[in-house]
């Protein structure tokens, strides 16, 4: 049976390395268990490092999308040519991964990359009518889909605007949403699950932050619920 390829997207101001380093104790049990195979690519704008790995790990370090108005702003005004620019970035970029070192199985993201992943599942979906070739998704501290991603990637023909919640849910590839039960975004991770079709998303929640669950117990409880997922997988 061939290795289950996952295609995962670092947070904001870090790296395909820090992932790497954050999502280690995870990822070793999924490759034991789950024969899962972890492929991590970096951002493509340059940033300042987060100060929680500065003087621990060397730049550079990199974000997905940069915003030039307020994030996750309801007003659709306020978006910018400039911060859309980055979705489409992002996009083109992820584009030429999936055809260069694909197929994947599964896509992954955390915070800032969890959204970028979540927004190319959209651009494939609407393009292909299908998340194809990803058949799974998993979602960790999820940085929220803002009015930018759902109106450039799910834009009306008819040019008009609806606010997120107004959408259906788009998804059913069965998916996982890991989330702290003390971040302060954690709606954010939230709002995405309902994106998924009922039935698709299951959540699995741990006693931390804004962070990739490291604790053995919380690793545990996702090792489990991803099994479950890869389970009801359609071949």
């Amino acid at each position: 049976m061939a290795h289950l390829k996952v295609l995962c997207l670092h947070g904001q101001q870090t790296s395909a390395e820090i992932l790497e380093w954050q999502l280690r104790p995870l990822s070793d049990k999924l490759e034991q268990q789950l024969d899962m195979r972890f492929y991590f690519v970096d951002g493509l704008i340059e940033a300042e490092p987060d100060s929680s790995f500065e003087g621990i790990f060397e730049p550079p370090f990199f974000d997905w999308i940069r915003w030039e108005s307020s994030h996750g702003s309801s007003d659709t005004t306020t978006s910018s040519d400039a911060s859309l620019a980055t979705v489409r970035a992002a996009i083109e970029l992820l584009d030429h991964v999936v055809a260069d070192q694909g197929p994947f199985d599964g896509i992954l993201g955390f915070s800032q990359g969890a959204s970028v992943a979540c927004a190319y599942l959209a651009h494939l979906d609407r393009r292909d009518g299908s998340c194809a070739p990803f058949r799974f998704a998993l979602f960790f501290s999820s940085g929220g889909l803002s009015v930018d991603h759902l109106l450039l990637l799910r834009r009306l023909s008819d040019g008009e605007q609806r606010q997120p919640s107004a959408f259906d849910a788009i998804f059913s590839i069965p998916s996982l949403h890991v989330y702290g039960t003390a971040d302060d975004l954690k709606d954010n991770a939230l709002a995405m699950t309902r994106l998924w079709r009922p039935g698709s998303a299951a959540i699995v929640t741990h006693p931390g932050g804004h962070v990739v669950p490291r604790d053995t117990a919380s690793v545990g409880r996702i090792v489990s619920a991803a099994r479950v997922m890869i389970r009801s997988m359609v071949s």
